[in-house]
């Protein structure tokens, strides 16, 4: 008995997801136990000086690489952290228009739109300092980026 030829695509298919499955599953959990491990920071003083230290430490990085990434760094938690604080700042007044007798439910949604918007820039920030950090460390970086940012905050939007 001959199995057709797309039986046989369907069947490669199956077994190549089952697999791939597989290894993003071992992924996520090699993660899990990494951050499990990892000191919790709770709040951007300690994040940038444990951040710090994991670059001073690094011993597989050259001196001028080190001192790139640092600046790096700081420039990219700056930026976040100027994005964090207007976000926390919008956050404020919509809360202040939501706890109102009469919100006006289009301010609400704009601040709503400015928040996701706030968190979409923050995320770029992030991206674009991982891909000069590549360049920086002589890595190859994928610039087709498929993750989608809209979908996840679609998620845990605020309603």
């Amino acid at each position: 008995m001959e199995i057709d030829k797309q039986t046989r695509t369907f069947a490669l298919i199956g077994i190549l997801s089952v697999i791939t499955f597989g290894c993003v599953h071992r992924a996520e959990k090699e993660i899990e136990r990494k951050v499990a491990v990892q000191s919790p920071v709770s709040n951007v003083q300690e994040f940038s000086d444990e951040s710090d230290k994991i670059i001073n430490e690094a011993d597989n990085i050259s001196d001028a690489q080190r001192a790139k990434l640092v600046v790096l760094r700081r420039e990219t938690l700056y930026k976040i952290e100027q994005k964090d604080q207007e976000e926390m700042r919008l956050r404020l007044v919509l809360l202040k228009e939501i706890l109102k007798n009469d919100d006006k439910q289009i301010e609400v949604n704009l601040m709503k739109q400015k928040i996701k918007k706030l968190n979409k820039e923050k995320y770029n920030i992030l991206m674009s300092a991982m891909k000069e950090s590549n360049r920086i460390l002589g890595k190859s970086y994928d610039d087709k980026d498929n993750f989608d940012f809209d979908h996840t905050i679609r998620e845990h939007e605020i309603r």
